[in-house]
């Protein structure tokens, strides 16, 4: 309880940044594997719910126009291909996915002259593009000391856990 005539003192901390290295920071640490690997299989289930829906509808709205001719195998994939990417862009675009923020992760920016900060949009669209190769590129987080992926590394970014 605030008496009257005191005032309320606002206090702000000053956390020093050590040039963008990560690993003496001490808001972030590495992400181990087996959090990204539970973070990957939390957005799946997020991602089956999702494209459930979307195909739902996408079925809807072809037996309200009634083709005669069905639509080929490759208009369904890129559909839920088209749906999945935006799933991706969108969450990183606002900062993390929701099993992201479940499990307090996100992807900093990691080049050395800067402090760390979100990622941008072109590694947005570099990291989509390398999807390909994410199960691999996760073996190599093994082997790294800093836990980063191929994919990390090729986007100069890094997945870190907030403490």
């Amino acid at each position: 309880m605030w008496k009257k005539g005191c005032k309320k003192i606002q206090t702000t901390v000053i956390v020093k940044k050590n040039n963008g290295n990560l690993n003496k920071s001490n808001n972030y640490q590495p992400c181990p594997v087996w959090v990204r690997l539970l973070s990957q299989l939390y957005d799946l289930f997020f991602l089956i719910g999702l494209l459930f829906i979307l195909g739902f509808i996408f079925v809807l709205s072809l037996n309200a126009i009634d083709l005669k001719n069905p639509l080929p195998n490759w208009v369904h994939s890129f559909y839920y291909l088209f749906w999945i990417l935006f799933y991706y862009a969108y969450f990183w675009h606002k900062g993390q996915t929701p099993a992201m923020r479940v499990w307090r992760l996100t992807y900093i920016n990691s080049s050395p002259n800067s402090p760390p900060h979100p990622i941008t949009n072109q590694q947005i669209i570099i990291r989509l593009s390398m999807g390909i190769i994410a199960i691999p590129s996760l073996l190599y987080c093994f082997f790294n000391s800093e836990k980063k992926s191929l994919v990390d590394i090729i986007c100069k970014s890094q997945l870190v856990r907030q403490k």
